[in-house]
């Protein structure tokens, strides 16, 4: 990622309006919300901006990494120990990952459980619920670190729902760890085409990013 000239909030913005699928100004906007606004009520506006840059390119370690840091900050227990798992999985700063999840694992080993029994519970509610499915799937990917079971969510909720988002984000993702970069690409040019009616901008800068998505 090229550095850029610090500009301050309106200016970001602004340069956001003209050119809305640039991922690397919505992360530097959250960075500089960060440093300026240290009010928690800004911590949102910090961690949204985050989120938009990884809507763009879902699978930057360096926005995931930024996301778990922020949530640490902000003291939302488990959410960090999610991003710093995903950076492990993109192959992103695992080091210093490994070391951030230790820090937190004791404290969020209980919410991790609760966590997955509350999907679990919602998903025995909602069988053929495309979205509880892709949860379930989520939970076995980054917490249970079994492919085999996330997978198999993910294909169910696939099956229902072809336009649901975590479940394509997730396949891709799973089907790029397993090296299978044809179906990895498959997958996320779904998912850019079922957001495609929620920001038809995003798909305009796809072609540039999509080896940088799977890199």
């Amino acid at each position: 990622m090229n550095k850029m000239d610090k500009m301050n909030e309106e200016q970001y913005r602004a340069a956001i309006e003209k050119d809305p699928v640039n991922a690397d100004l919505y992360y530097e906007l959250a960075c500089l919300i960060f440093e300026e606004k240290k009010d928690i009520n800004f911590n949102n506006q910090a961690i949204d901006e985050v989120k938009k840059a990884i809507r763009i390119e879902p699978d930057n370690g360096l926005y995931h990494f930024k996301l778990g840091l922020l949530h640490k900050a902000y003291g939302n227990t488990g959410h960090d120990v999610i991003e710093f798992k995903i950076c492990i999985h993109l192959k992103y700063n695992i080091i210093e990952c490994e070391k951030l999840i230790a820090e937190g694992e004791t404290k969020y080993d209980e919410q991790e459980d609760n966590l997955f029994n509350q999907t679990l519970a919602r998903l025995e509610k909602n069988p053929d619920s495309a979205r509880c499915l892709a949860s379930m799937g989520h939970q076995y990917h980054y917490f249970k670190d079994d492919l085999d079971m996330a997978l198999e969510y993910y294909l169910k909720a696939y099956k229902i729902d072809p336009k649901e988002s975590e479940c394509l984000i997730g396949l891709g993702r799973i089907y790029g760890e397993l090296g299978k970069v044809e179906e990895a690409v498959n997958y996320f040019e779904q998912y850019i085409a079922t957001n495609e009616d929620r920001d038809k901008k995003y798909e305009q800068g796809y072609g540039d990013r999509k080896s940088t998505r799977l890199n």
